[in-house]
């Protein structure tokens, strides 16, 4: 079916716009920016214009550390054509700054018209749902999850239409947002951050806007489609009533509204909701997913009736007028050519064009709109028929399958599912905005434009984190450099970890607090005199004046009533930092000791957790040590009462961690502030003593923390006890949770003291240790093995042990299996040190299949490895296992050589010599391995590894003469194998003529000697071997044998020195063949099949391009054995020999200095023939 122009036209544009998005390198025009539009912290909106267009659109300058939301959004809108999505024209890089170029949208975002109006009627939000059904259904059936649906990512274009408009925080359906952000977190932008900065800034841009999140969500659940639907109920609930149905200002009151409470009707003054709106918000914001209301439901809500109703009696309307212009066409073409002449003769020819032009541009018009109002009635019958909600199979709103129009709408929706997938994301490269002077001048601000600020950010210079690694690097120590990655010392808070307790929110009751209820934001700007006065008042309001009088009731609920206050207020950094550096923790100190009730207890050790959790800056004098000795005390008293240790460790483990992450930051790693060692000690008996799964992952999650910093504290705990106790919970505890943090913990600890682990391996053995990795986690496989490589790097005797149990590495091979990157790149970090200095550990691996995995993976990463500055750590693996193998194999060699030297000429190699060649001649099929593999090939091959294989082939030549006997010794099987694998290396070898093109009088000194006196070896294996590699290599050696105008031709460009290389090395060859293999050739053609089919072949590949291997071979006299071979082969004409040997007489006879008459005569008479010429008439060459 032919397709409409414009059709073909608009696909055609949208094909060339994926295109263009993908290259980095076009042409930049300048863009030139009016006012401001709007802005945030770290970006700007202006209203543009592209010099030479009167198109306006919208251009968003953002800052550099904006990179991963925003190449985001790229990945997800650059495709998403649809009239309710705000469309992506394009993006540009300059030095500080991405710049986003995108649709105008006039009426800003849904939030400023909600704000301005307060709330919207009931008939406007129907019209303005039902836009957000459209886009929302658009962009689910491309299978993304917009994920933080909220008034402020909608825009108002000018024709009151509402467009979704930032995928920054959205994904594809079934991937993790934070697997997205891990893989683009290597660039530049965070280069220096650590671990718990990057831990916190990850978690902080995934966050997004808590008021509209779902109740799955905030119990920890990844937001899906039905997570959409909740926030589009907010959304409309929003527009109606002009506040969202769950507020507040505090965080955990509002997640206890949006778990537990049902949300209110909406209201409004000027008119109540109608029964179908409630309905309608009843079924999108109803708790339980999966009774959530989904699609069908959806679209078939009687709430959206009238709007149906008003769109089919437009499409009518539109249906009606444009049959009636058809046939209004089709009568004036009767009478066209008339008018068309009248015209001509009433208007000059200058103005008869502009008329006719005039006139297209009218149509153009026209069929634009009509184009624009059918997708419209597309779309919607799309989203009806998606869903087969369509009973009237023969009504307006059914599609046909070939219409033109869903065709292009299929090939777009096409390419947008095959653009936001991960593997894509390396292609998604902003284009360059800087200008020849480096600047961003690209973008040129109007001398009309309002700007109130510019973005602006201080750059840092990329960092390039893909390992430069040598041959003479140390392996060992690039090990440990990769080993542990920033998600390897994430740092997760012990207090309020829903995951190890899930705690109830903390009210306070404002109305009977002793101290003004100041909010956070006030409490942000207080003065230090302020702060002052507040910190006076909390600190006479909390100490006991008069401790010999037991306080009266109410005391203690105005006192748990300002705890409660302090615990709402604590968890912002600022306000943390001032109090937990003032005299109030001293205050609190002594209240925890003091108080003989549990529950003023409990709530002080929230309060006082709390300010060690969200502190930052900890001053020397501060008064943490009396704290940490106290709350030592209550531990060490309560060991027994698992329910109090409950209450008891988070905030000691908080502390306990701020104080080493303090040392380390400071650099003072020898202590600033007094630790008990009962701390320790109470931690580990919390480990290993009771069954309370909730006291042990508290336990391990806080030594996990601290095991994350370099610093005293750290050390402290690297004890084999403690590892025996990890290990045992491990291993035996029946909570998946708890064994996660169980061996990150362990791989921790191992980082600070590799002693640790080393303790359970010699306790548990490796076998028992490796036992963990089948079937478990990917997460559990990752800390093993990083454990296990931490330990083994400074321990060579247990590499031994490991490596002695083929068993043990195979299942670290296996793990290369894992569809985690992560677990892979581990694993090649363990095989890199289980393979150092272990020929055999690598011949094992190489035997099942390492090159294999490592070929699948370096392909998968060939798109991070172009562009370093977004490499990943599996890249980074991968590199280092690349340059250690590269660096194995001339070692390999040289042993090889070594050991075959000490004993070449003896007839009775001594028991130790044949136990070294028992070690070392295997380890030869390693080469043949690598060297098959183009990956190692261009880096291993080089003139010394060339003579050193020559010497080798030497050695060869003495075994098979019996000048040295290692049959007897090592055994046959042993030596053929030595063999084979040494001469599969040269044939590899041979078949690349561009690897060893660059080598070639090395290959001509080295090489050739050998293999001409191999290639009439008894053994017919070795032999055929030898005249395929000989085969191919004559191609290369032979091929520069030109005539005197190709030399005068060298001479003319000034290379008289590589020509006579070339000759002299040429001259070489030709001696070779004369001197050592044409004398003996006869033999070779009389020797049992197959070796004459190959002898041939060689015969044919040296005359195909040498005229002077041609005039050799017709001295030599061997032309009456190839003639025997024709007549041998009888009438089988398409035999190998038959159309080998007249392939090689063709090329004879296409020498003109050759006069092949004479021998032709001599054949005839001596073979009795008396048609010669006939017979060989009846032979056709191939092809």
């Amino acid at each position: 079916m032919q397709l409409a122009p414009h059709y073909v036209i608009d696909s055609y544009l949208a094909w060339l716009k994926v295109k263009r998005l993908h290259r980095g390198s076009l042409t930049m025009e300048n863009f030139i920016l009016y006012e401001e539009l709007g802005g945030g912290n770290s970006s700007v909106v202006y209203k543009g214009r592209r010099k030479g267009s009167l198109n306006y659109v919208a251009i968003i300058c953002t800052d550099k550390d904006k990179r991963p939301e925003i190449t985001n959004h790229v990945r997800l809108s650059h495709d998403l054509n649809h009239q309710n999505i705000v469309r992506f024209y394009e993006w540009y890089e300059t030095v500080n700054h991405l710049w986003l170029v995108v649709e105008l949208c006039t009426g800003g975002s849904l939030e400023s018209v909600i704000s301005l109006d307060g709330c919207l009627s009931e008939d406007v939000v129907r019209r303005f749902g039902w836009d957000l059904v459209k886009g929302l259904k658009h962009i689910h059936e491309l299978g993304i999850v917009f994920s933080d649906l909220t008034p402020a990512k909608i825009f108002l274009d000018g024709n009151g239409i509402l467009k979704f408009g930032n995928f920054c925080l959205s994904k594809a359906e079934g991937e993790t947002l934070e697997s997205f952000f891990n893989l683009l977190y290597t660039s530049e932008d965070a280069g220096e951050e650590d671990g718990k900065e990057k831990f916190d800034n990850m978690r902080k841009r995934l966050q997004g806007s808590p008021t509209y999140r779902a109740p799955e969500v905030l119990q920890g659940s990844e937001t899906s489609m039905r997570s959409d639907f909740w926030a589009l109920g907010c959304v409309l609930h929003y527009m109606f009533s002009g506040k969202p149905p769950f507020h507040s200002d505090n965080y955990s009151e509002l997640t206890e509204m949006i778990l537990h409470q049902e949300p209110t009707p909406p209201r409004q003054a000027a008119s109540p909701s109608s029964e179908d709106f409630q309905n309608l918000l009843r079924g999108l914001l109803h708790k339980n997913p999966n009774k959530r209301m989904d699609w069908p439901d959806l679209l078939n809500h009687c709430f959206w009736t009238q709007i149906l109703n008003e769109e089919e009696d437009l499409n009518k309307r539109q249906l009606e007028e444009e049959i009636e212009e058809k046939n209004n066409f089709l009568k004036e073409v009767g009478s066209a050519s008339l008018r068309h002449t009248r015209m001509s003769q009433s208007f000059p020819l200058g103005q008869e064009d502009t008329l006719a032009k005039s006139k297209k541009l009218t149509s153009a018009q026209a069929v634009t709109g009509k184009s624009q109002q059918a997708v419209r009635h597309t779309a919607r019958g799309a989203l009806r028929n998606s869903q087969s909600l369509d009973s009237d199979s023969g009504g307006e709103g059914e599609a046909n399958i070939d219409d033109p129009k869903l065709i292009v709408m299929k090939n777009l929706c096409h390419t947008a599912h095959s653009s936001i997938t991960l593997d894509n994301v390396s292609e998604l490269k902003p284009k360059s905005g800087v200008n020849e002077d480096n600047t961003e001048g690209i973008f040129l601000l109007s001398s009309h434009a309002n700007s109130r600020r510019h973005c602006s950010i201080s750059e840092t210079p990329g960092q390039n984190t893909l390992l430069q690694a040598s041959c003479g690097s140390d392996i060992t120590s690039c090990v440990k450099d990769l080993l542990y990655t920033d998600s390897d010392l994430t740092v997760t808070p012990v207090l309020d970890n829903p995951k190890i307790l899930k705690t109830p929110p903390v009210r306070f009751d404002s109305k009977t607090l002793c101290v003004p209820a100041y909010s956070v934001e006030k409490l942000h700007s207080f003065s230090a005199e302020q702060w002052s006065v507040f910190i006076s008042q909390l600190c006479s309001l909390l100490e006991d004046h008069n401790s010999s009088t037991p306080p009266r009731p109410t005391a203690s609920r105005t006192r748990l009533n300002l705890h409660c206050y302090l615990c709402c207020v604590v968890g912002h950094k600022v306000i943390a930092n001032r109090l937990i550096n003032s005299p109030l923790l001293p205050v609190l100190t002594r209240q925890l000791q003091q108080a003989s009730n549990w529950d003023v207890r409990c709530k002080v050790l929230r309060v006082i957790g709390l300010l060690a959790l969200h502190c930052t800056e900890l001053r020397e004098d501060s008064s943490v040590s009396e704290a940490v000795s106290t709350l030592t005390d209550l531990l060490r008293d309560n060991l027994r009462n698992n329910k109090l240790k409950q209450f008891l460790l988070p905030p000691l483990g908080e502390f306990l961690y701020l104080i080493a992450s303090q040392e380390e930051k400071r650099g003072s790693p020898e202590g600033l502030w007094f630790v008990p060692a009962a701390a320790y000690t109470g931690l580990m008996r919390s480990l290993r003593e009771g069954d309370d799964f909730v006291v042990h992952h508290m336990a391990a999650k806080i030594i996990e923390n601290i095991s994350a910093t370099d610093s005293d504290s750290s050390r402290q705990l690297g004890t084999t006890e403690i590892g025996a106790a990890l290990w045992y919970l491990f291993t035996h505890s029946t909570v998946e949770a708890v064994r996660v943090t169980a061996i990150s913990s362990l791989s921790r600890l191992t980082r600070v003291v590799p002693a640790v682990f080393l303790a359970v391996i010699d306790t548990c053995s490796p076998a028992a240790i490796l036992d963990g990795l089948g079937g478990a986690g990917a997460r559990v496989q990752q800390h093993l093995l990083t454990a296990m490589a931490a330990a083994l790097i400074t321990s060579r005797v247990h590499i031994h042990r490991v490596t002695q149990s083929t068993d043990l590495v195979l299942k670290v091979m296996r793990c290369l299996e894992s569809p985690s990157t992560v677990t892979r790149a581990k694993a090649f970090l363990l095989l890199v040190l289980l393979i150092q200095d272990n020929t055999h550990t690598l011949l094992y691996c190489c035997q099942h299949r390492l090159v294999m995995y490592l070929e699948r993976d370096l392909r998968k990463a060939t798109p991070i490895r172009e562009n370093p500055t977004q490499s990943g750590y599996l890249s980074q693996c991968l590199e280092l296992m690349v340059v250690h193998l590269c660096s194995t194999a001339p070692c390999i060699l040289e042993k090889v050589l070594c050991a075959l030297q000490d004993v070449i000429g003896r007839r009775h190699p001594s028991t130790a010599q044949s136990r070294q060649l028992k070690h070392t001649l295997p380890t030869m099929s390693v080469l043949m391995e690598l060297l098959s593999s183009q990956v190692f090939r261009s880096h291993i091959v080089s003139d010394e590894f060339l003579a050193q294989l020559g010497l080798l082939l030497n050695c060869i030549n003495s075994i098979e003469s019996n000048e040295t006997n290692l049959a007897s010794s090592l055994g046959a099987a042993v030596c053929e194998e030595f063999i084979r694998a040494t001469l599969s290396v040269v044939e590899v070898l041979s078949q690349h003529h561009a690897l060893i093109a660059p080598h070639h009088s090395t290959v001509v000194i080295a090489l050739l000697p050998p293999l001409t006196t191999l290639v009439f070896s008894i053994n017919v294996e070795w032999s055929v071997f030898v005249l395929r590699v000989l085969t191919e290599l004559s191609l290369i050696l032979l091929i520069q044998d030109g005539d005197a105008h190709e030399d005068e031709e060298k001479m003319e460009r000034g290379r008289e020195t590589e020509g006579r290389n070339e000759e002299n090395s040429l001259n070489s060859v030709l001696a070779l063949i004369s001197k050592s293999l044409l004398p003996r050739y006869e033999s070779l053609l009389q020797a049992a099949a197959p070796i004459p089919l190959y002898a041939l072949k060689l015969l044919v590949s040296m005359t195909e391009h040498s005229t002077r291997t041609c005039r050799l071979i017709k001295h030599s006299g061997i032309l009456l054995t190839v003639f025997q071979l024709i007549m041998a082969s009888g009438n089988n004409v398409t035999s190998g020999i038959v159309q080998n040997a007249v392939a090689l007489l063709c090329n004879l006879s296409g020498d003109t200095v050759l006069d092949l008459e004479p021998l032709h005569h001599q054949v005839c008479v001596d073979l009795g023939l008396l048609q010669p010429l006939e017979c060989l008439g009846r032979i056709q060459l191939p092809g």
